[in-house]
């Protein structure tokens, strides 16, 4: 399942093959609904109400389609929702260990950086031929990997989130350590070029209070 995942959290990237994106979720969630017994994921689904509350909305979702005048664009909607009704029976109803958890975030963090330095590389190269600064910024930026700047910056924050809780909180050695404070740089750069407002103040404000707590909590005054 993390294998599973980590090549699903890839194929968003993947603008020039969105068939793959699908077959990868299918399998991802069969993976999921064959892990455990019928028994754990039924305790689980007491356990976890949060999930309750996501297999409500995408009821709702399906009770707007059906209800909806206009069922074309109806099921296009529906079709972009898809995960958000496959992943909560699914995923939702799986039990990872806390080693499986984090090497899913860092994988992800790794993939992401990744992409991004592909498209900026791409966004670069652009600009040195067209000599047009739109390719520095917003959806120029990740115009290579076919998606608009918002859904990047959101992945590019939680990317910076998991670097940092390996920096500050994980016994890696220096060498790693150096690797993850110039993924962090290179992301919040990245993150400022997308020039998503919102995630751009969340991200700030984040890193403020972060900056107080460990300085207040470790003593680092100076």
């Amino acid at each position: 399942i993390p294998a599973l995942v980590l090549l699903f959290i890839a194929s968003l990237f993947f603008s020039f093959a969105s068939a793959l994106k699908g077959i990868i979720m299918g399998l991802l969630v069969l993976a999921a609904f064959f892990e455990g017994s019928p028994r754990q994921k039924l305790y689980l689904l007491k356990e976890r109400k949060y999930i309750w509350f996501m297999v409500a909305f995408a009821v709702w979702l399906i009770i707007s389609f059906l209800t909806s005048a206009n069922k074309s664009d109806g099921a296009r909607f529906l079709e972009l929702r898809v995960p958000l009704m496959a992943f909560p029976l699914s995923l939702g109803l799986t039990r990872l260990t806390k080693e499986q958890r984090n090497s899913i975030l860092l994988g992800t963090a790794i993939i992401v950086t990744i992409a991004c330095l592909i498209s900026a590389t791409y966004a670069v190269t652009r600009y040195w031929d067209k000599n047009d600064t739109a390719w520095l910024y917003n959806d120029g930026v990740t115009y290579f990997v076919g998606q608009q700047s918002i859904y990047t910056s959101i992945l590019v924050n939680i990317s910076i989130y998991v670097f940092a809780y390996y920096l500050f909180f994980h016994g890696f050695s220096k060498g790693r350590k150096l690797a993850l404070a110039a993924g962090l740089l290179f992301l919040f750069i990245i993150s400022y070029l997308l020039a998503s407002r919102i995630m751009m103040v969340v991200l700030y404000t984040t890193t403020i209070i972060f900056s107080f707590y460990i300085i207040l909590t470790r003593k680092k005054y100076l």
